[in-house]
């Protein structure tokens, strides 16, 4: 990126003054004490690479263990087990242009119950990998066709600068209707009924409503006519995203290699070892121990191929380009959004996509590729897009903002998009923040709802926008804050509710929670002048014993959970790492401080979860210099506690601990395997708010993250025993229990099971039992006789 992106973005991330930053001065760092949480160091581990996006705790191969799965910046995607921090057979996979700044997300992208994982590239593509760590191949991200003079078009909207791209793309190598019908037709895993047997400790149940399947449609936004492919030779991407040179280190080597050669090729095209010389049948079997892609000396390369798109699961989508205009190559810089935005049944990913040429890929002959007589730092430019994940369509592209690098706020989309039902009617909405400082609201469909959006009052923005109901009249609030200092919360229409100006900007989203206790729901966050603020959601306000003033920037989400076990106080604790080096944990109500000395940046988010597997939350903690740390509380576990990854299933931001939650039953959370048709399942829904007159929670299970086994309406809290069928196919997965809200906040609780597996052992018993009964019939039959035949010859 250029240096005035950084200059601002560095700037005001990481507290340096510059023209639009906060004028005053932090106060002192606050005197941290022993505050005895009980808080200990479990285990450690390095990495390969320095850590920028928030990980995943998740149960990859659904045996009831947990693993922390880590993109690197560069390099690695690592699985560590959560045991002792060892890594996971078959990881890490690695590859020199591997680089992303997304978190993990969990994807069925072949509707067979099985979770895979999406990592968003920053070159623009989105990798998708198996449990095993091996890469299925990517999901491509379409250019942006812009007009080549567009920054000479005087009073040119935005939709005649960048063209209609509707017309602009079209598909290659798209699934075949057959593969779509299979893959949507997820319903034939399971049993087909219209309605459930239930027992219901407290009653009050909807029957089951089949979900509708769509099975061809081609009346998308993006139908396109007939066009001319356009090849973008993606190369070395080695793009500085704006972070310190001191932590984040890009040292991806200059080579040309092919992400794909060493897994889907059967050509000879790497040496193991120091330029070794094994035969064939050498090389495959040290495969079976390591990674060849780690001790690669030499590729050949393909200058035809992109470095990622080897192999595309849904086609490729090219552009068709006018003599006027120019495709400009995609970057994913936040993490996407999967959900059924549309509500047809097919699973959508929805991505915030910078648009710009990064120079490191077009140095020397290279130069060549860009289209003559243009200035690359010309285009720069933002979108949202919409890609299904089950055709491979690109469903519809909203394009933001047009800018140039030498503006005085070039458009980088840095925040992912909140999908949540805001005003309650049927329809999702998508809210997106800019970084020039536009907060946009667009329907499901990817159309413009304006209301009072325009004018937003805040400045740059790279936090992603947050919602919950932080009045607690029953109506979300849309809240973000600037680099600038200035944090508001919006209603759905875009009508301020309250703003605040605090020292330091806002480097990423808010999180939400009642810590002080007192039945309100409150607004959290650090900045990026290393202050932990906590302001009181009805207004504003800034609660007792905050700001929290620490001695580095603070850079990522905080984190909201009870470390001490039996307080009965019911407050939650502050947990954020600052660029000082030291985690900080901090109670909302005495206002006591606790720092933890790492030694070590940290730009993520603290995540909570049982990791070890004894009973008790463990806090995750990563590092720029590339270290996880894993400390144990005192907590018990609970699922109200876990928070999992930096957003808490599909748009919750929000402390479940002392507020609306659904847990599996204790008894029922234990891995087991499921025999049979049916099998009972046992929630607790909660929710302690009392302003709610219309109370309404769908509850949904899902095997893996699309195949959906049950769903029932309820109208109150409570406990509930439901009966759920299995699906008719023999399989080892993760089992999803997601409560959805009317204002489309969705909570979720994820236990590992498997389905009829040890059914050959039913099958054994039932051809030996019978056999040993008759043998033991057979054996008593033939001993009567003997006795008999004893007691003849004994009279005679």
């Amino acid at each position: 990126m250029n240096y005035v992106l950084i200059l601002l973005w560095v700037g005001a991330l990481l507290g340096f003054p510059v023209s639009h930053a906060v004028s005053h001065f932090p106060p002192p760092p606050n005197k941290t004490n022993f505050c005895d949480y009980g808080i200990q160091l479990e285990w450690t581990a390095r990495l390969g690479g320095s850590v920028v996006a928030t990980p995943r705790i998740v149960d990859l191969m659904q045996e009831g263990r947990k693993e922390i799965l880590i993109p690197t910046f560069s390099y690695y995607f690592e699985a560590l087990d959560g045991l002792n921090g060892e890594s996971v057979p078959g990881f890490p996979f690695a590859h020199p242009k591997f680089k992303t700044y997304a978190t993990p997300l969990p994807v069925d992208i072949d509707g067979d119950g099985r979770t895979d994982w999406l990592v968003a590239m920053y070159t623009g593509e989105l990798m998708v990998f198996t449990q095993e760590g091996k890469s299925l191949g990517t999901v491509s991200v379409p250019p942006l066709v812009v007009k080549k003079n567009w920054m000479k078009l005087s009073n040119a909207t935005l939709d005649e600068m960048v063209g209609n791209q509707a017309s602009q793309f079209k598909m290659e190598g798209r699934r075949t209707l057959r593969e779509i019908g299979r893959i949507r037709r997820v319903v034939d895993l399971t049993m087909n009924r219209t309605g459930q047997d239930e027992d219901n400790e407290e009653p009050a149940m909807d029957p089951v409503k089949d979900s509708q399947t769509h099975y061809f449609s081609y009346s998308y936004q993006n139908q396109s006519h007939s066009a001319k492919s356009r090849r973008n030779d993606m190369h070395h991407r080695n793009q500085e995203y704006p972070w310190d040179e001191e932590t984040v280190e890009d040292n991806l080597p200059s080579g040309d290699e092919n992400m794909f050669s060493f897994q889907d090729s059967d050509e000879e095209q790497m040496k193991i070892g120091p330029n070794g010389g094994l035969s064939a049948e050498a090389k495959a079997s040290m495969s079976l121990l390591f990674h060849p892609e780690l001790y690669q000396t030499k590729v050949i390369y393909d200058a035809e191929e992109d470095a990622f798109s080897s192999h595309y699961l849904l086609g490729r989508i090219s552009a068709a380009l006018g003599e006027d205009e120019i495709a400009v190559d995609a970057h994913i810089l936040s993490t996407p959004v999967i959900t059924d935005v549309d509500k047809n049944g097919d699973l959508d990913v929805i991505v915030h996509v910078s648009y710009f040429f990064d120079d490191s890929e077009y140095l020397g002959e290279r130069r060549n590729l860009l289209p003559k007589g243009i200035d690359p730092d010309n285009y720069v430019a933002t979108a949202v897009l919409c890609i299904n994940l089950v055709t491979g369509e690109l469903k519809w592209i909203y394009p933001l903002e047009l800018t140039s690098k030498k503006s005085t706020n070039p458009s980088y989309a840095l925040s992912t998009p909140l999908i949540i039902n805001a005003d309650q009617d049927s329809d999702l909405e998508i809210f997106i923040t800019t970084s020039t400082g536009r907060i946009v609201r667009l329907s499901a469909g990817g159309k413009p709802l304006l209301d009072n959006w325009s004018a937003t009052g805040l400045g740059s923005i790279s936090a992603s926008p947050a919602a919950e109901d932080v009045q607690g009249r029953g109506e979300l609030g849309i809240c973000t804050g600037d680099i600038e200092g200035t944090v508001a919360c919006f209603t759905p229409r875009g009508d301020v509710i309250w703003r605040q100006n605090v020292i330091g900007g806002l480097a990423d989203r808010v999180s939400f929670g009642d810590i002080n206790g007192d039945g309100f729901m409150d607004v959290v966050f650090g900045t990026t002048e290393g202050l932990i603020y906590a302001l009181d959601g009805r207004d504003g306000h800034v609660l007792n014993h905050f700001p929290v003033v620490t001695e580095g920037p603070i850079i990522s989400p905080v984190l909201l959970m009870n470390v001490k076990q039996g307080d009965v106080r019911g407050g939650l604790h502050v947990i954020a790492p600052s660029h000082d080096g030291n985690l900080y944990v901090v109670d909302a109500i005495s206002g006591c401080i606790e720092s933890f000395d790492m030694d070590e940046k940290s730009s993520t988010m603290v995540l909570a979860d049982d990791v070890t597997g004894n009973g008790h939350m463990d806090l995750v903690v990563t590092t720029l210099g590339g270290g996880v740390y894993v400390f144990e509380t005192e907590s018990l576990f609970h699922p109200a506690k876990v928070w999992a990854s930096e957003t808490k299933g599909v748009n919750g931001y929000t402390a479940s601990e002392n507020y609306v939650s659904i847990s599996i039953d204790p008894d029922y959370r234990i891995p087991r395997d499921i025999r049979g048709d049916r099998f009972k399942l046992k929630f607790t829904i909660k929710d302690p708010r009392i302003d709610i007159e219309k109370r309404q929670y769908t509850v949904s299970v899902y095997v893996g993250s699309r195949v959906r086994l049950y769903q029932g309406t309820f109208d109150k809290p409570g406990t509930y025993t439901i009966e759920v069928y299995a699906p008719l196919e023999r399989m080892y997965s993760s089992l999803t229990v997601a409560l959805s809200l009317p204002n489309g906040q969705v909570l979720t609780d994820t236990i590992a099971l498997s389905f009829n597996i040890h059914f050959l052992e039913t099958v054994k018993y039932t051809l030996v039992i019978p056999f040993l009964v008759t043998a033991a019939a057979l054996m008593f039959v033939r001993k009567q006789h003997a006795v008999e035949s004893n007691r003849e010859e004994l009279f005679v």
